[in-house]
């Protein structure tokens, strides 16, 4: 009796063993937007930014104040927009709203047995305009991985 307690103890100590999940990698590609300033070429501190999928109400961003911002992409469609509001200037009372649309190609990457597929991107295009205003967009890199601080659009003010 004693000898099945022990080899059964030793058994469930082996699958939890084998459930552990060694997967230190991000396992969702993410969408790095700066703001930068047109004239000197450096990052800006957006106030107010709120982001939001398009005809969704749940809320990505609501910060007091953001430079960079770290956005998902639909992982099955190819194209991903985004409801941005923003103070255009640090002087502004009100904020501006703007559509921000990423055209994109998924496809996926097996990252390891532990860790399973991520959705990567290629970015094709991007644009963020509203009725009256379209702003300068740069595609700074196509490539949209599993890196969590990666830079791939720069939207100039």
């Amino acid at each position: 009796m004693k000898k099945l307690v022990g080899i059964l103890a030793v058994s469930v100590l082996f699958v939890l063993m084998a459930c552990n999940n060694n997967c230190y990698v991000p396992t969702r590609a993410l969408l790095g937007v700066a703001f930068v300033d047109s004239a000197k070429l450096t990052p800006i501190t957006m106030q107010q930014v709120t982001i939001k999928g398009e005809g969704n109400d749940s809320i990505l961003y609501n910060e007091s104040s953001e430079q960079t911002v770290f956005l998902p992409l639909h992982q099955n469609q190819s194209v991903t927009r985004f409801e941005v509001s923003f103070l255009r200037h640090a002087e502004d009372e009100s904020v501006t709203n703007y559509i921000l649309e990423v055209k994109h190609t998924p496809f996926p990457q097996l990252i390891n047995p532990e860790c399973g597929c991520v959705m990567f991107h290629s970015i094709e295009s991007a644009q963020l305009y509203n009725a009256t205003d379209t702003l300068d967009v740069e595609v700074y890199s196509t490539n949209v991985i599993n890196v969590e601080s990666d830079v791939h659009l720069k939207v100039y003010l």
